[in-house]
């Protein structure tokens, strides 16, 4: 029989003997941020029409996907967003798993990013690389990618079944995406934009859309646009609280990271040859904070603060890396 005792015993121990932690670890793997990206095939529904089924694209390829956080779907072909920040990370697909390799979110890609499988940057050479065909294969397999935080809106979104949804109460809503390839081109311009005009990225409304581009083998694909049709937003304190999520969040998200690479050997330096793992691991959203419900998606409504000078150097002091 355990001598453990509810009057004197140490909350872990009792908290594991109880088995209370099995739920705060599975809590550790929810997000509270909506996941964007575009919708590179549509989707179908049926409906009967003369007692008969009849199949029908309810929602078209080229679209703005969000998934909020209890898994409901919303789309839209031109979203608005905010960007409140943006970091790098590399990222490797290992198909026989159907999983990720991925490093720690970084400012730049300049340096080794330490990754889950205990080595760095998933096994590519960091840095650009100006001939990219000279790389062998493994390395090629390597994505850079450009991840993004900031509120979307949706004007006039609709479900997966093809219809409008209600939007007369709809908010801002806090979201994480990822581009790559053509993608983390797009937004690298849009990032200079964005600086050309001497503003901060959440001073900026972004309008998205898609264009479409056509593969080698003749395969339609989306890549994103995104320009720039207000640049005069006031920033508010429950802007500098958000983005101060944000950043939590990507602290959080390497933590988690930066210990997948401890329990998978930690390598003190870059590694000269990739090596294909036993077991890669498996990514899972890190525990976050709260965050806070973004108001509504409108440079009309937002007050700004009395003390709004303090709030632009304590944000502009954060914000040379992100922007």
């Amino acid at each position: 029989m355990s001598e453990l005792t509810l009057a004197k015993g140490n909350f872990s121990d009792l908290a594991e003997a109880m088995g209370m932690k099995q739920d705060q670890k599975s809590q550790a793997k929810k997000s509270t941020l909506a996941r964007l990206k575009i919708l590179h095939e549509g989707i179908n529904q049926q409906t009967v029409i003369k007692n008969k089924k009849t199949e029908y694209v309810a929602v078209e390829a080229g679209v703005y996907q969000l998934e909020l956080e209890d898994g409901t779907k919303v789309y839209q072909k031109d979203p608005k967003i905010r960007l409140f920040l943006q970091r790098f990370m590399y990222q490797r697909y290992i198909p026989s798993t159907n999983n990720f390799v991925k490093s720690i979110m970084a400012s730049d890609l300049k340096n080794d990013l330490p990754d889950t499988n205990g080595t760095f940057n998933c096994g590519r050479q960091s840095g650009y690389v100006e001939d990219y065909n000279s790389l062998p294969q493994e390395q090629k397999d390597v994505d850079r990618v450009r991840t993004i935080f900031g509120e979307i809106y949706f004007d006039k979104p609709i479900g997966e079944d093809g219809e409008a949804l209600d939007n007369t109460e709809s908010k801002s809503i806090a979201f994480i995406s990822d581009f790559k390839k053509e993608g983390f081109r797009v937004f690298e311009n849009l990032a200079k934009d964005i600086m050309a005009k001497q503003k901060l990225f959440p001073q900026c409304v972004v309008q998205l859309n898609t264009e479409t581009r056509t593969g080698q083998q003749g395969k339609e694909y989306f890549v994103p646009s995104a320009s720039i049709i207000k640049d005069d937003v006031e920033l508010s304190v429950e802007d500098q609280a958000n983005f101060k999520s944000f950043m939590s969040w990507v602290d959080n998200n390497n933590e988690y990271i930066l210990d997948q690479h401890g329990k998978n050997g930690g390598e003190s330096s870059n590694p000269s040859k990739l090596e294909e793992p036993d077991e890669p691991a498996t990514i899972a959203e890190p525990k976050k904070k709260e965050l806070k419900k973004p108001a509504l998606m409108s440079a009309e409504t937002s007050k700004q603060p009395k003390d709004l000078e303090s709030v632009m150097n304590a944000w502009t002091a954060k914000t040379d890396d992100a922007a």
